[in-house]
């Protein structure tokens, strides 16, 4: 083997083992304090169901689940709440009417994050705002802002339908 060859063959193994390495040590040592501290609830759209899911998604389960909706989740007043929110088919578009958040475009196969902290105990409707499939009007929940010490919310937003 030449000397060319062997440098090109050692920066090939060089790239494919630490292109890995880095990206697996920034998912270990960068996200874990900008998340620090947040209640992280993640969230994946899928169009062919209507849903906002809870469950994880991918390539392997996608076409062979149904997956079951988040239709109400339940955070504590006063908690910093990031939402990792994600895709698994087609452009999706995700609102907080009431926090006037969104709508934030969650492109298929892209991960996007909201941070807020629910100030008051209140039940929050989630939404896909771009019209995604005929299932569109689906993908939706609430998300539920229970008190200091765990009561529930005394009233709505005067926006949230019936699920």
């Amino acid at each position: 083997m030449k000397t060319n060859e062997k440098i090109a063959l050692l920066v090939t193994l060089l790239v494919l083992v630490a292109v890995p390495l880095a990206l697996v040590g920034y998912k270990r040592a960068y996200l874990p304090h900008k998340l620090q501290g947040a209640h992280v609830i993640s969230l994946t759209a899928l169009a062919s169901d209507g849903v906002w899911t809870e469950e994880p998604v991918t390539g392997t389960n996608y076409w062979r689940k149904h997956f079951p909706p988040a239709k109400e989740i339940h955070i504590r007043q006063g908690e910093t709440v990031v939402l990792r929110l994600a895709s698994a088919d087609v452009l999706h578009s995700f609102a907080i009417p009431a926090l006037n958040i969104g709508p934030i475009d969650v492109p298929a196969g892209e991960v996007r994050e909201v941070r807020f902290t629910a100030q008051e105990p209140d039940t929050l409707l989630f939404l896909c705002w771009q019209v995604c499939s005929p299932l569109h009007g689906k993908l939706q929940g609430r998300i539920v802002v229970l008190g200091p010490h765990g009561e529930p919310a005394q009233k709505s937003s005067p926006q949230e339908p019936e699920l």
